[in-house]
């Protein structure tokens, strides 16, 4: 049996995930195409790594017309 929770089921449901290593430049290139079909990008980083990366939102907004939709990480 499983111990994950109810409410864990159902609030990701019909999700998927992935994990990239972001000093990687094969991994940034993969980012980059996949974003494009992203809803939302999460992120677990501390404030201001995502800009050391290019993957901020600005950059994102940039690079798909303005669609790509940024959650905030649960750092601290």
């Amino acid at each position: 049996m499983r111990e994950e929770s109810a409410y864990s089921w159902m609030s990701n449901r019909n999700t998927r995930s992935t994990t990239l290593k972001p000093r990687d430049d094969r991994a940034k290139e993969i980012f980059y195409e996949s974003v494009k079909f992203f809803d939302v990008v999460d992120d677990h980083f501390r404030p201001g790594i995502l800009e050391n990366f290019r993957t901020d939102h600005e950059t994102l907004e940039h690079g798909t017309g303005g669609e790509a939709k940024r959650k905030g990480g649960l750092y601290g």
